[in-house]
């Protein structure tokens, strides 16, 4: 698999595909020559920038960034009904959806998704979708969609359902070197961030006016003498970690809790730091988790639906950088 991953992430058919989902190229523009099926090139440029999502080095707030531009994309070219079944079925298949197809009774081609699926795959979803389960042909616990319908579906799913699949792999998989064959897609990904105005976490440094409110009302509880728990604590050292802040200063902060023990808040932090257990350098988790933990003070998100504190951190010192 990888020496296949190899061979099409340094493909020039593939790059440029990668290129204008990104917007980095226009599609008017591009050019596409090959003996390869374009069906073939789609799949594969998925592959490859999704393999690209969870093997890179950049702060899960550029990851967000990259993944909701790509599958937006996405989304808008499979509503425009210009994939291929191949690439369809591909869809199908990372959304989550259990399918078969068949024919109805006019013998045209339908695919069939149990109710329990679509109930399953939408449970998942950051929001609801689009289309109604109330416009959908249902018939004995099986929708059956055809068409101008699985497209319509299928685009409402695509989107926020990718994105929330990959999130929680990069999650788990933390920063790393980018791998050597994913190092044109790296330049591709990096000259989209750079184009898209948000700068890299790096050159921001740490400035605690431009730190989301979550991060601020945490500071605030723990030195008026609050106690903590181990979830806050988490967000606010990650936090901490990711934006360049010394381990000293994340432990000075918690000191000021009342329920502070300082060998167990060494270990704690030292680990989210990387500096003990499995060694790896942990970041903050999304917004959806931080409100689920009731660690948002605000209703809402913030930044325009801004779904990472990184990714609101980059945009407050965006904002800050055009005022001045």
């Amino acid at each position: 698999m990888e020496q296949k991953l190899d061979f099409y992430a340094n493909h020039p058919v593939v790059l440029q595909k990668i290129r204008v989902m990104l917007g980095v190229v226009k599609a008017e523009k591009a050019i596409f020559q090959d003996r390869l099926s374009d069906w073939e090139f789609e799949v594969a440029s998925y592959l490859v920038f999704t393999r690209y999502l969870v093997s890179n080095s950049l702060s899960n707030g550029a990851r967000e960034t990259l993944a909701r531009k790509y599958f937006s994309q996405l989304a808008q070219r499979i509503k425009a009904k210009n994939l291929s079944q191949e690439v369809l079925d591909t869809l199908l298949e990372s959304v989550g959806f259990k399918t078969k197809r068949t024919q109805n009774v006019k013998g045209r081609v339908v695919v069939e998704i149990p109710l329990s699926e679509y109930l399953r795959v939408v449970s998942e979803l950051e929001g609801n979708p689009k289309t109604k389960l109330t416009n959908l042909p249902l018939e004995r616990g099986v929708i059956r969609l055809s068409g101008a319908q699985l497209v319509t579906l299928l685009s409402d799913f695509v989107q926020q359902q990718l994105v929330s699949i990959f999130r929680k792999k990069w999650e788990l998989s933390g920063k790393a070197e980018t791998p050597d064959y994913l190092a044109q897609v790296d330049m591709i990904a990096k000259e989209y961030l750079k184009s898209s105005g948000l700068p890299e976490i790096e050159e921001v440094g740490v400035i605690e006016s431009l730190f989301p409110p979550c991060i601020t009302s945490y500071i605030k509880k723990v030195k008026a003498g609050g106690e903590v728990g181990h979830f806050d604590s988490f967000l606010f050292a990650s936090f901490m970690r990711a934006i360049g802040a010394p381990k000293e200063s994340v432990l000075e902060v918690l000191s000021h809790a009342s329920n502070f023990n300082s060998n167990i808040a060494n270990y704690q932090v030292s680990h989210v730091y990387g500096e003990t257990g499995g060694r790896i350098e942990y970041t903050p988790p999304n917004c959806d988790n931080v409100k689920l933990s009731r660690l948002c003070p605000i209703e809402g998100y913030c930044h325009e639906f801004a779904r990472h504190p990184l990714t609101v951190y980059l945009r407050n010192y965006k904002k800050q950088s055009t005022q001045k």
